[in-house]
């Protein structure tokens, strides 16, 4: 008698579920409220800088890239300062080469007036060293 309900169970789970013929598609993000448009784009390469234990400050050249969907004046800022890094006049894309000295993320944003046209986070990541004790195979406690 357990088996047959057993199996009554899964059966009847089996024809619950919904089956799945093609794997979900997911549609692309819409752009955030305010923002102007979303072919606008910033990236910086590297975009991660990863530090041992012992090591307090990233050093590293990088390079910044943007495009815009219409030409603008942006400049670019980061998070950690007020003054812009470089403006541009009238342009479809730009590109930045500088090196880099910080302790902690910054998030470059690209602006004209007080407009965010577009962001992107430098990482600054600590690596975790673990001590690894060593144990005498012959103890057990």
């Amino acid at each position: 008698m357990t088996k047959c309900l057993l199996i009554t169970i899964t059966v009847a789970l089996a024809v619950m579920a919904p089956a799945r013929a093609e794997p979900e598609q997911h549609a692309s993000p819409t752009p955030a409220e305010g923002s102007t448009d979303q072919l606008n784009e910033l990236v910086v390469q590297p975009a991660l800088c990863a530090l041992a234990k012992e090591e307090s400050l990233c050093r590293k050249p990088i390079a910044i890239y943007w495009r815009l969907a219409a030409s603008a004046s942006p400049c670019l800022y980061r998070s950690d300062a007020e003054d812009a890094l470089h403006c541009w006049r009238q342009e479809l894309n730009g590109k930045l080469n500088i090196t880099i000295e910080t302790e902690s993320n910054i998030v470059f944003q690209l602006r004209d007036g007080e407009t965010t046209l577009a962001e992107a986070v430098f990482q600054v990541l600590w690596e975790e060293q673990q001590r690894r004790r060593r144990r005498n195979p012959w103890q057990f406690f």
